[in-house]
């Protein structure tokens, strides 16, 4: 029997990053004669507080480096160390640069540099957080063009403070899902909620199932507009990525369905952050 080839592909800030650790070590203890298990990591060198009120602080120009980012010039040694990826790739936000500037933000609340900052020092606009999740599934594609005798049969794409029960991550489960995610050529996801008072899908992807070719075809050219730039109908600078998320993959992707991970009778994969506290950080 040919062993089932799983790729977890990490992204964003590195926070509560032992979380992650312990839901590798899971997937590791299942059976060595059914999953081959592999990791892949696209990191950004610091980690922020979650502000709301960034806007403010960059009205006030304050020197956020010392008020919003709670580490830096992190180059994650320890956290390698325990996740044993097979590629990963660090980065600084600075990268972001270039595409902001590409589709030049600019509306009533921020200026295109304001919009800069927001993106860079908090997760609102969501910008960084999906620029992030592309990026760990082009170290996976980079690293699988190099080994092209590798496939995966199923790609999870999940932040370092995702954590599953000992009921989500069995044999029996993942076996399921690499079947299913195959036979049926679909993206998988958190959640899906319809918000009818907006007449729009919304998805919660914190945490994702596909085949390489769905999430092949859900970056290809990402991005290829101003998702997470705080530019999205209807909302404030702020933005939603749940909306911005669905407006993506229905508009600029070609993938052919969109599921709940949960749909139907499915078998129970559920997972929960150890998030950071919303703080209203000071501006003196």
């Amino acid at each position: 029997m040919t062993n089932s080839n799983i790729a977890l592909c990490f992204y964003g800030e590195a926070r509560h990053w032992q979380v992650g650790a312990e839901t590798i070590s899971k997937f590791r203890n299942l059976s060595k004669d059914k999953f081959n298990i592999d990791v892949f990591c696209h990191l950004w060198d610091n980690i922020t507080y979650r502000s709301k009120n960034i806007r403010d602080l960059i009205k006030q120009n304050v020197d956020l480096d010392s008020r919003c980012v709670k580490s830096s010039n992190l180059l994650h040694g320890d956290l390698l160390e325990q996740y044993k990826p097979v590629q990963y790739k660090i980065e600084s936000k600075d990268v972001l640069d270039y595409y902001v500037d590409k589709f030049n933000p600019s509306d009533n609340y921020m200026t295109c540099d304001e919009y800069k900052l927001a993106i860079k020092y908090s997760n609102t606009p969501c910008f960084s957080q999906v620029y992030s999740t592309a990026q760990s599934f082009f170290v996976l594609r980079d690293y699988v063009k190099k080994n092209p005798n590798i496939q995966y049969d199923l790609i999870i794409m999940l932040r370092t403070d995702c954590s599953f029960d000992d009921r989500s991550i069995i044999d029996k489960t993942i076996e399921f899902y690499c079947k299913y995610v195959n036979r049926k050529d679909c993206l998988l996801v958190e959640r899906l909620s319809l918000v009818p008072k907006r007449r729009e899908p919304w998805i919660y992807n914190g945490y994702m199932l596909g085949t390489y070719n769905v999430f092949d075809q859900f970056f290809d050219e990402f991005p290829k507009t101003n998702i997470g730039m705080g530019q999205y109908k209807g909302f404030t600078w702020r933005g939603s990525s749940h909306a911005e998320v669905a407006n993506y993959l229905l508009n600029y992707t070609a993938i052919q369905r969109v599921w709940p991970i949960l749909i139907r009778s499915h078998p129970w994969f559920v997972g929960k952050y150890k998030q950071f506290n919303l703080e209203k950080l000071s501006i003196n």
